[in-house]
């Protein structure tokens, strides 16, 4: 992974993203982008993304 962009798709309870439905859209976008690794926060957000 070295020298490859990982993107951190987080959104915390107060924030208007929060929510595993807009981090899987979020983790789509960023992979289709060229990410080479994605981190997310919750279980229920990995669930989503994968």
């Amino acid at each position: 992974m070295q020298g490859r962009l990982i993107v951190s798709v987080q959104a915390q309870p107060h924030e208007p993203l929060h929510g595993a439905s807009h981090m899987a859209v979020m983790a789509k976008a960023v992979a289709e982008g060229g990410a080479a690794a994605i981190r997310c926060e919750s279980p229920d957000d990995i669930r989503a993304i994968k």
